[in-house]
């Protein structure tokens, strides 16, 4: 089953139950894709190594398990395509884990506090063929 058929699948890692409800329900109202949360990544790790998705959305607040598992996922251990995209949640002072994403090709990184509006442009970017519904 294509992603097309199956409709978009995002994970969602990000530890704050408040943030992950309201991007899932951000998710949900604008039809982007269907978010699978989890508040660790050692859940997030296991759910790579039996599905894939079309997309991660990974606050960093572990760098160095975050970092672990992203270079496993970019080596390709992981179900998922190894060049996924991947878009970061991070602390705007943490320039070395930002230079270390980058090293693992996370093209976009997001500072906490973000603004919902990057977040849904972030998923909208990891679902082609989505678009915002217009509303009349």
């Amino acid at each position: 089953m294509s992603s097309a058929e199956r409709g978009h699948q995002l994970l969602l890692i990000e530890p704050s139950s408040v943030v992950r409800s309201i991007i899932v329900s951000v998710a949900r109202q604008l039809d982007l894709a269907q978010v699978h949360q989890t508040s660790q990544l050692s859940t997030a790790q296991g759910w790579l190594t039996q599905r894939s998705f079309d997309g991660i959305l990974m606050s960093i607040e572990e760098p160095r398990a975050s970092i672990e598992l992203l270079t496993l996922i970019r080596m390709g251990q992981m179900r998922c395509p190894p060049n996924i995209a991947v878009v970061a949640l991070v602390h705007p002072g943490d320039r070395r884990v930002i230079e270390q994403l980058a090293e693992l090709d996370v093209k976009r990184t997001l500072a906490l506090p973000f603004r919902m509006r990057e977040v849904v442009d972030a998923m909208l970017a990891m679902c082609p063929g989505k678009s915002l519904k217009t509303i009349s």
